[in-house]
């Protein structure tokens, strides 16, 4: 009887946990990808959130995005704190054009 308890209790937190909302936020993807310091092998996106000017190197893949050298995007994506990762939710602007102020 304890674990039966104990069990729904549990499934019931779990569900509680992952039905919690994920932040959205606006993005800037640069136009050019850089090798990162962690695998030499792939290359990591630039970043740059709305209210910072900087560019950020972010080395996983934003699920459910496509990106192509060359073009500067703008997009909508979830962020997943507990993971942080990304998930498209929209793309606003895809413009080919060198991004400005890019690390070496």
């Amino acid at each position: 009887m304890g674990t039966m308890i104990y069990t729904k209790i549990s499934s019931l937190f779990t569900r509680t946990i992952s039905k919690k909302p994920k932040k959205e936020k606006l993005i800037t993807i640069a136009s050019k990808r850089i090798v990162n310091n962690i695998n030499s092998l792939k290359k990591g996106i630039l970043i740059k959130e709305k209210s910072f000017n900087d560019w950020t190197l972010y080395n996983r893949d934003i699920k459910g995005f496509i990106y192509e050298d060359g073009y500067e995007y703008e997009l909508i994506v979830s962020e997943n704190d507990i993971e942080k990762t990304f998930s498209l939710v929209r793309v606003l602007t895809k413009t080919k054009k060198l991004s400005e102020n890019l690390p070496c």
